[in-house]
């Protein structure tokens, strides 16, 4: 019991018992086994998701209950609170690549997260404002032949 309250799930109870003893031993046995499969599926899920970069992994252990399906539900939980903004970022980001300057965050988040989708969004409207500008001195220096034309909005860009 020493080795598995310290982490080390190699060891079980092997001693020769029977009754009441023997059934402590096959609990102690199998609470071990349920946590290797618990260690085995969070670090695979770790790997698969956060390491290769597969959003849409998720934990599964056949037959977890109580408590054991509680923390098995916490790390999806926690996958896919760090899952949907970085997904909804990557939407946004790949609609300026493209040129779509429409696209803004438009979840609810806090901490880090609502730091990054405010500066995303910002981000957009700074390079909606420069789009505009780049138009319409465009427009008036190449179409209308206004020579001279300065932005107007420099000091608003910079702010």
């Amino acid at each position: 019991m020493t080795a598995i309250s310290e982490g080390d799930l190699t060891q079980k109870v092997q001693i020769p018992s029977a009754g009441d003893i023997k059934v402590l031993a096959d609990v102690i046995n199998k609470t071990v086994d349920d946590l290797n499969r618990l260690a085995t599926e969070v670090s695979r899920v770790a790997k698969v998701a956060g390491v290769e970069g597969k959003l849409g992994e998720r934990a599964a252990v056949e037959g977890a209950k109580g408590s054991w399906k509680n923390i098995v539900d916490t790390l999806n939980t926690l996958i896919d609170s760090i899952v949907v903004p970085v997904q909804e970022v990557g939407r946004v980001v790949t609609a300026v690549a493209k040129g779509d300057l429409t696209q803004k965050l438009k979840i609810k988040v806090a901490g880090d997260f609502e730091v990054l989708a405010g500066t995303i969004n910002n981000m957009v409207d700074s390079l909606n404002t420069l789009a505009s500008e780049v138009s319409r001195v465009t427009k008036e220096v190449g179409a209308e032949g206004k020579l001279g034309v300065q932005d107007r909005k420099s000091t608003r860009l910079n702010s």
